[in-house]
């Protein structure tokens, strides 16, 4: 399949979506995915909350876990799973 390109929409927490945007340095590939991001309600449990969303590449979504492993394993689960969830499009 030539030219298609996997897209993820990784979600994640307000709270580790900040965590990783601190812990990057503000010139870094993983810093310019994180301030291209939207932000959102979400049905969690049973109260809607504030979830981001940051619609990328597979091959960024996997460039932005390896950082958050380094950084931020709670946040780097949260990205496995969007990953994981990824569909071909």
């Amino acid at each position: 399949m030539e030219g298609r390109v996997m897209k993820v929409t990784v979600e994640l927490s307000v709270k580790h979506h900040e965590q990783l945007l601190r812990r990057s340095d503000c010139s870094s590939r993983e810093y310019a995915l994180l301030i291209y991001r939207c932000i959102v309600l979400r049905q969690r449990a049973e109260r809607r909350e504030p979830c981001v969303e940051i619609r990328c590449e597979l091959e960024e979504a996997n460039h932005l876990l390896e950082h958050a492993n380094r950084v931020s394993p709670d946040a780097a689960c949260e990205i496995a799973q969007s990953i994981s969830g990824s569909r071909e499009l």
